[in-house]
């Protein structure tokens, strides 16, 4: 049986009502553009303790009204996860039950100062705040992140092999976007603050309009 789901997003404000101004703070850990892989270290705690990662842009396409962006990890030593770098620093652990483990979470689409989180929806009856959606009453385990679950963790990766993440975003408006990952920030939760946080960013990545007939 063949069945078809159609699923609504709504964002809090339409791209060409947001004017793109502001600039981002420091960068916390390794920076790298559009053509500039960047080598991400998972620190000395954690159960990827000294493990290292190397992220590249591989795409960032505008799709009617959402954006996609699609990040290579590359494995640097043999038996790689390449999990971490997407599902830690996003300041707080989702708890979304057994489903949603090992999902991507990171980064976040930055345009200016707005920031833009990779898309969820609803798989429990939720009642949304019209008119200030930000204000609704929402826990982890009402809501799947639509994204790549169990990315770079089913199986092991040896050195140079790769493998790409792919995110759905509202479009933010923009030409030349950001993908970031923070830092420890005084909303990081208690259990993010014990295993650390891995900071990244990707900067100045040239968004392609996507085109179905070409």
């Amino acid at each position: 049986m063949n069945r078809r789901v159609e699923l609504h997003f709504t964002t809090v404000t339409e791209p060409d009502e947001r004017a793109v101004e502001g600039e981002l703070p420091e960068p916390e850990g390794p920076v790298g553009t559009a053509d500039e892989s960047i080598t991400v270290n998972a620190g000395d705690r954690g159960p990827h303790a000294d493990e290292e990662v190397i992220l590249s842009v591989d795409s960032l396409e505008r799709h009617d009204g959402l954006m996609v962006a699609g990040i290579r990890a590359e494995a640097t030593e043999e038996g790689a996860n390449l999990n971490w770098p997407f599902a830690l620093g996003a300041g707080g652990a989702h708890r979304a039950g057994v489903s949603q483990v090992g999902s991507v979470d990171l980064p976040y689409l930055v345009a200016g100062d707005h920031w833009g989180e990779p898309l969820r929806y609803f798989v429990t009856d939720v009642e949304v705040d019209e008119e200030d959606p930000e204000e609704s009453d929402v826990s982890g385990r009402d809501y799947h992140r639509l994204t790549d679950v169990l990315f770079g963790s089913y199986r092991d990766y040896d050195e140079g092999d790769s493998a790409v993440a792919y995110l759905v975003y509202p479009d933010i408006g923009g030409e030349e976007l950001t993908l970031e990952s923070p830092g420890e920030h005084e909303g990081t939760d208690w259990f993010l603050r014990q295993v650390g946080v891995n900071p990244w960013r990707l900067e100045d990545i040239p968004v392609t309009e996507f085109d179905l007939r070409e």
